[in-house]
């Protein structure tokens, strides 16, 4: 059995669209979804610490305020897939967007830098289901926001994630991503912010999302436990 009293998914798992149809299994994924594994407790409450005695710039000290994934459409997301298994079961969510200057900039200047740009494509709202990790699930999200937003003419996708994410972070760097520094948010995290430069030769693997506004082309394929629908 998995976490949460869940069975063990399949290995074999579909990356498709998102649809509206979608929000109720995806707003019960993220409901499960918890940001810290328990063995990293303490690196979480180090991190709290670190960042109640980090300097806050009155101009440029990050506060987040909550969203529902209902306003993320609202947010102008550029594009958002899924990863089903047993052929409805949402695993696994991604999005993808335009950066924009967030709380999470804080006062981190190569990330202020980046206002404005519109080259700059930022992945957000990752989310695999706890009995789902370590099936590849992660990485076949972030390779469709790495190899659409190539695909659309970005030339850098950037993300964030906090200090104690190890295996996110292992991940991102894994797949290209470079560290550009922390900004810190609420007195509370520490943020952490990579980039991947698009511009150099990685392959890219095709396929289709749920693209606000368009569509793109057939879908093609990543891999041999990752279907594209």
């Amino acid at each position: 059995m998995g976490e949460c009293g869940r069975t063990l998914l399949s290995s074999t798992f579909t990356i498709r669209a998102y649809t509206p149809a979608d929000l109720e299994a995806v707003q019960a994924l993220d409901a499960r979804v918890e940001p810290y594994r328990r063995e990293d407790a303490a690196a979480v409450e180090a991190m709290f610490a670190r960042a109640a005695e980090a300097p806050r710039p009155l101009d440029r000290w990050g506060h987040r305020h909550s969203v529902e994934f209902e306003a993320v459409l609202s947010q102008g997301y550029l594009a958002i897939w899924l990863a089903t298994v047993a052929g409805h079961e949402v695993a696994g969510i991604v999005g993808v967007q335009r950066f924009h200057d967030g709380p999470e900039v804080g006062d981190l200047a190569p990330a202020i830098a980046w206002v404005g740009r519109e080259d700059i494509a930022e992945l957000v709202h990752l989310r695999v289901a706890p009995e789902a990790r370590r099936q590849g699930i992660g990485e076949a999200l972030v390779r469709r926001v790495l190899d659409w937003s190539r695909d659309e003419g970005f030339h850098m996708l950037v993300l964030n994630t906090t200090t104690p994410q190890f295996a996110a972070r292992r991940l991102y760097e894994r797949l290209g991503f470079r560290e550009v520094g922390i900004a810190y948010l609420d007195a509370k995290y520490e943020v952490v912010w990579y980039a991947a430069d698009l511009t150099s030769g990685l392959s890219p693997a095709g396929g289709d999302g749920a693209v606000l506004g368009r569509r793109k082309g057939p879908a093609g394929a990543d891999g041999p436990r990752a279907l594209w629908a």
